[in-house]
């Protein structure tokens, strides 16, 4: 009878669970976090010591949820079979100053600590709109502007404060994925479950990242063994038939070995000309990347292997074109194959001091056809860095030497190559580098660097550095950093316009590389305030001035892209300002403003540098209801007016874009475990370039300017037929031609 009574009072009995909610880094109680618990009707908001608690809970197994805005959600498997209680720390994301970051000086520092300035965007950020890759992804982040390049294929470049895509370094966990057409390919084929968070740094980074570090350093850092998930996956589409699907999946080989494999899909494969001036308003596409990570660890040393394979074909230009009449002059079409092969490594030395070494190797191949012109190109990239980390009392030095090595092949345009093209196909650029972190104090650090280059064309080449930072006891920041950086021009690989053959290449004298002269501020504060959660504020201004700067000139002559170092000097100089703000546990809002002047002064001449813009914002609103287990996601970006290539003063078309704004809306219901399914729509002011202008594509009529009577310059004549004296053009571009569209998709993590 004794043995019953026990038994059935174990079978029904109820449990408790009490915990506490505190900050990772200073340890404080975070009040108004969200808890809920698997099978329970009704969350809890954590109480003003930053407690919760649950009574009456079944023995069994359990899923603790916390979530907090400003914070990354936390989820904690639970077996109840007693009064339990827990302790809980969660890690702050995007709205603090405690984040773990290692751009700006290539080791693992906290974001208050780096004297450089660093904006960090967790993995959740990129689940407030449905990109169908990275690229996209980045055009709601302050200062950056993923611009679409043509109206024919959509290439785009990732522009930081107005500078080109080639000024913009990429980075896979710390390591350079080089080669300029990284900014078209660089960002696809990451499943997004498998990114820990992306780093960007804006401004000059050449003293650690060297050549194409001129205008900012953007790295994706993606997840450990521990951080990934086991199986994840992630299927959208919308109404212009745009699918996009990402699977991912992990497998612990060994308790050492951990295996992270992922795969992209993305197909378009319906013709759409709303515009109706008979070519595709978007291209069709078939993309296919595979990536995998390789975590081995030994001794509490790390040695990483990645690989990522991408192969890209699009097909764009006259609605009736058929694959019949590739390369003919009957009807014009874009067509272009891509193969992208990326090898990348990390050893931790296992010796007592902090020694790595890191290489990878990229290689590209591309078959294109651009109406009657033809294109193929290979490059190969090689590279290796070995760094050397120590500390000795108040210096924290980091010295390291790299070495890298560019083979471009064969790149055929029909007789529209210069004969000096050679030049800039094959180089070699060994390289050394020591910056000093002096810690003067607890509040104040100080900064020197310097970085020797040695250019198998220009040889040597110096890139010194000096910052300082300077941060109270409550969390206020200032930083000011200045140095030099420069870059490496490598014609037929920076510019898709230069591939095309639809414009006739001229390169002026021999190319000196671009010399630039930089100083940032940089203030950032968090505030906790009484009416909101928490406040994060930053502002920053820079001016950088270039010397020898390569100007690709479109408005010269309007059959040439006419290449040479401005006789004279470019600028690029404005401020931005920063806000994030989690008002409740459900209620955040992030913006960002920034206003610059790039531009290029010869003979006494100023005028602003062509599909650079003068003012950019972003602002971004979510919402999250704990009982119906919806988030509401707003985003939307502000661009300014930029200029714009015309062919001539007879072109009826604005030489500068309009103001216009991408708003997108997006819901997610998450209330299924491991599941999430969003809907939404992107455009929602069906905004499009055609707007207020007679045309997009210069002369779509007669794209093999057949019709056109050119004088013996080479320059169009106005005739009746041709009033405007223009010939056929597709750079008339800064945005996708691309309307309103809906989207839905489902997600999975496990």
């Amino acid at each position: 009878m004794v043995v019953f009574v026990f038994a059935t009072t174990k079978i029904f009995a109820q449990y408790k669970i009490t915990g506490n909610i505190k900050d990772d880094t200073n340890k404080e109680n975070i009040i108004g976090a969200s808890i809920t618990l698997s099978n329970q009707k009704e969350g809890q908001l954590t109480n003003a010591q930053g407690n919760f608690y649950f009574t009456n809970i079944n023995p069994g197994i359990y899923f603790l949820e916390i979530r907090m805005l400003g914070y990354t959600s936390k989820s904690i498997q639970m077996n109840i079979s007693n009064d339990t209680v827990v302790d809980i720390t969660l890690d702050g994301s995007i709205h603090t100053l405690n984040e773990v970051v290692v751009s700006g000086s290539l080791k693992e520092t906290h974001r208050l600590k780096s004297i450089t300035p660093i904006e960090v965007y967790q993995a959740n950020y990129l689940n407030k709109f449905a990109a169908n890759n990275l690229f996209e992804a980045t055009q709601n982040m302050t200062g950056i502007n993923a611009q679409s390049d043509c109206n024919v294929f959509n290439t785009g470049s990732i522009r930081i404060n107005g500078m080109e895509g080639p000024y913009t370094m990429f980075l896979i966990d710390g390591i350079p994925i080089l080669s300029s057409m990284a900014s078209v390919f660089g960002f696809a084929g990451i499943p997004k479950q498998f990114i820990e968070r992306i780093e960007v740094v804006r401004g000059p980074s050449s003293t650690l990242f060297g050549s194409e570090a001129v205008g900012g350093v953007i790295n994706i850092i993606t997840k450990n063994k521990y951080q990934a998930p086991t199986l994840s996956a992630e299927i959208m589409s919308n109404s212009w038939l745009e699918h996009n699907v990402e699977l991912g999946y992990k497998y612990n080989i060994t308790p050492n070995i951990a295996v992270l494999t992922g795969v992209n899909y993305f197909l378009n494969n319906t013709v759409f000309d709303n515009n109706k001036d008979n070519f595709t308003d978007i291209p069709l596409q078939n993309r296919l990347a595979v990536f995998q990570k390789w975590n081995i660890t030994q001794n509490n040393k790390l040695l990483t292997f990645s690989g990522r394979y991408l192969k890209d074909e699009r097909w764009g230009g006259q609605v009736n074109w058929k694959p019949a009449l590739l390369g003919s002059d009957s009807v014009y079409a874009e067509s272009m194959e891509t193969n992208r092969l990326e090898l990348i490594s990390l050893y931790q030395l296992p010796t007592k001091e902090n020694m790595n070494i890191t290489a990878n190797y990229n290689y590209l191949s591309q078959n294109g056809q651009f109406g009657s012109t033809g294109h193929e190109i290979t490059q190969h990239i090689a590279f290796a860095q070995y760094t050397w980390n120590k500390q000795i009392n108040k210096h924290d030095i980091l010295t390291g030497a790299t070495f890298r090595l560019l083979l471009n092949g064969h790149s055929h345009n029909h007789g529209s190559q210069p004969s000096n093209i050679e030049a800039y196909q094959n180089l070699y650029l060994p390289g050394i580098f020591i910056q000093d972190e002096i810690a003067l104090n607890e509040n104040n650090k100080i900064l020197i660097g310097s970085r020797l280059d040695y250019h198998s064309v220009h040889k040597e080449i110096i890139s010194p550095r000096l910052g300082y930072k300077w941060n109270s006891t409550n969390n206020f920041v200032f930083r000011i950093n200045a140095g030099t950086g420069y870059r490496v021009v490598n014609v037929m690989a920076d510019d898709h316009s230069a591939m095309t053959g639809d414009r006739q290449i001229e390169i002026k004298n021999n190319l000196k590389p671009e010399n630039s002269y930089n100083v940032n501020i940089n203030i950032q504060k968090d505030f906790h305030p009484t009416f909101v959660n928490h406040l994060n504020v930053e502002l920053s201004s820079w001016y950088t001035y270039f010397t020898n700067k390569v100007n690709a000139d479109f408005d010269t002559h309007p059959n040439k892209i006419i290449y040479d170092n401005v006789h004279g000097y470019a600028e690029s100089k404005g401020i931005s300002a920063n806000i994030n703000c989690a008002i409740t546990s459900q209620l955040s809002l992030n913006a960002g403003l920034t206003v610059m002047e790039t531009t290029i002064t010869e003979n006494k001449i100023t005028k602003q540098q062509a599909l650079s813009e003068t003012t950019s914002a972003n602002f971004g609103l979510s919402y999250y209801n704990t009982f119906l287990k919806l988030k509401f996601d707003y985003t939307s970006n502000l661009i300014g007016p930029m200029r714009l290539p015309l062919l001539g003063n007879l072109d009826p078309r604005s030489e500068y874009s309009p103001w216009y704004s991408i708003q997108n809306v997006q819901v997610t219901y998450d209330g299924l475990k491991n599941c999430e399914f969003f809907a939404g729509v992107k455009n929602l002011l069906n905004f499009l370039p055609t707007q207020n202008i007679p045309f997009l594509i210069s002369r779509s009529n007669d794209p093999f300017d057949k019709s056109v009577v050119f004088d013996a310059n080479n320059n169009p004549i106005a005739t009746p037929s041709n009033p405007y004296a223009l010939n056929f053009d597709t750079k008339y571009a800064y945005t996708l031609n691309q309307g309103i569209r809906m989207f839905v998709g489902f997600r999975y993590s496990f």
